[in-house]
């Protein structure tokens, strides 16, 4: 998915007021936290799994599973 529907401009232009967090679980250090932090917000475990989440209040706005459909991703990220 990163190499392609993350560089498409129409993704780019959708996410630009967004910011991106990207959470590893194999990360030495914060991996069981990044996967703690993933099951609170979003109960999901799926890879990739993109959510909008409200940062004043961690409401989960909308959730994404994996797409390679342009068009779908930019719809979930403008909220349409």
């Amino acid at each position: 998915m990163e190499g392609g529907v993350l560089h498409d401009r129409r993704v780019k232009k959708a996410m630009k007021d967004l910011v991106e967090v990207w959470l590893h679980y194999d990360h030495k250090t914060k991996g069981s936290e990044n996967l703690a932090l993933q099951r609170r917000l979003v109960g999901g475990l799926g890879n990739p799994y993109w959510a909008i989440i409200d940062p004043a209040t961690e409401r989960v706005l909308r959730e994404q599973r994996f797409t390679m459909d342009v068009e779908t991703f930019v719809r979930f990220l403008r909220g349409e």
